[in-house]
């Protein structure tokens, strides 16, 4: 059985959101551009991972969704990102990378407020 997953990201600017995902972080490309500043992009690593940007107004942080992708590589992710000056809006929220008995992660927020966890998981 094969297993997707699609989170649904939202924020006014959604080029913001799009600059931040494809071109700053490198992890993601364009699949489909809906119009409209509505974009299905999926993972270069991973075509079964990917996100739904779509344009809305601000909401708070309790409706933001927090989620965690997991990379090949966090440590080179991290020291390419430390000192990257986002012209997005986005930020790294780690000073450090985090180790914990399943491997190893770092936090960013993205353009729009929303929380992503970057990992490297110890298993495959």
């Amino acid at each position: 059985m094969k297993i997707s997953m699609w989170s649904h990201v939202r924020a006014p600017d959604t080029e913001a959101l799009l600059m931040f995902y494809v071109s700053e972080l490198e992890i993601f490309k364009v699949a489909f551009d809906y119009g409209m500043g509505d974009y299905l992009l999926v993972s270069v690593e991973n075509e079964s991972l990917g996100l739904q940007i779509s344009s809305c107004e601000a909401t708070s942080d309790s409706l933001r969704p927090i989620f965690t992708i997991a990379v090949s590589d966090v440590v080179s992710l991290f020291r390419r990102l430390k000192d990257f000056r986002f012209l997005s809006g986005a930020g790294l929220l780690s000073n450090n990378i985090f180790e914990y008995p399943a491997g190893k992660s770092m936090r960013l927020r993205d353009p729009g407020g929303n929380i992503i966890v970057i990992e490297q998981p110890i298993f495959e």
